[in-house]
């Protein structure tokens, strides 16, 4: 998982003070979590090129890039939570 964000950003001042994440990916009936750090990044241009066709937008040069490195997952359909949950650990 990539993302951008202005070095002056709250959100880039607290991934400084603490890398620790948990992610809840866009779905619905999907349950999607990530436990994992974020890190400074420089994505591949095929992933800038997705990220901007995702958005519609792509960040300008003074936007630094964020990698979400995994440590644990969690997936599970949302109508058998929680007899079927199932974890990851990376």
């Amino acid at each position: 998982m990539i993302f951008t964000s202005s070095p002056s950003s709250r959100k880039a001042e607290d991934f400084l003070a603490e890398p620790r994440v948990t992610v809840h990916a866009e779905l619905e009936r999907e349950v999607a979590v990530i436990e994992g750090v974020v890190v400074r990044g420089s994505p591949a241009p095929a992933e800038v090129d997705a990220y901007g066709a995702k958005y519609g937008w792509t960040p300008p040069e003074s936007q630094y890039w964020y990698v979400v490195r995994p440590r644990r997952g969690y997936a599970s359909i949302e109508a058998s939570y929680p007899m079927r949950a199932t974890r990851f650990d990376f």
